[in-house]
C-alpha cells in the first residue's frame, strides 16, 4: 500500500499516452489524494497548462506528438518564472537522452519500464526540498 501525502500539490502529467495518463492520475489520486492531478497530451498544451496553472511538479515524456519533451523542457526552463520541479518519466533512457535532459533542467529522469512506481518516492524527496525545513 502507497502511503498517502497530506499537502496539497499541483501536479501535471505531459505524455500522449491515455493508458500512460490513467496510470499515473490513479497512482497520484490515490497517493496525493488533495493535491491536483492535470494531464496534457501534447507539448504546446502542456506548455499552456503549465502557465495557466503553475504546477509544483511536471511529469514530462519524451515522445510527444507535437514537440518533443526535450524541447518542452527547454521552453519550460527558459520561460517561466516559476520553475517546477521537473520529472521525465519515459521509456527513451539512452544516457544522450538522460544527459541531455539533465542539463536542460530536469531534475529526474525516470524509465517507465522500471522506475514507474518510484514516482511517490521522488514526490516525498521533493516535498522534502521544497517544504521542509
Amino acid at each position: 500500500m502507497i502511503q498517502m501525502i497530506t499537502r496539497s500539490l499541483q501536479i501535471l502529467i505531459v505524455d500522449d499516452a491515455h493508458f500512460i495518463l490513467d496510470r499515473l492520475a490513479s497512482l497520484l489520486n490515490e497517493y496525493a489524494p488533495d493535491s491536483t492531478i492535470r494531464s496534457a497530451v501534447t507539448g504546446e498544451e502542456g506548455l499552456s497548462l503549465i502557465s495557466a496553472l503553475m504546477p509544483d511538479i511536471v511529469i514530462l515524456d519524451i515522445n510527444l506528438p507535437d514537440l518533443s519533451g526535450i524541447e518542452v523542457l527547454k521552453k519550460i526552463r527558459e520561460k517561466n518564472k516559476v520553475k517546477p520541479v521537473i520529472i521525465m518519466l519515459t521509456n527513451n533512457t539512452i544516457s544522450d537522452y538522460r544527459s541531455a535532459c539533465l542539463q536542460l533542467g530536469a531534475n529526474y529522469f525516470l524509465d517507465k519500464s522500471k522506475d514507474f512506481l518510484m514516482l511517490t518516492t521522488v514526490i516525498d524527496e521533493v516535498i522534502k526540498q521544497k517544504y521542509v525545513d
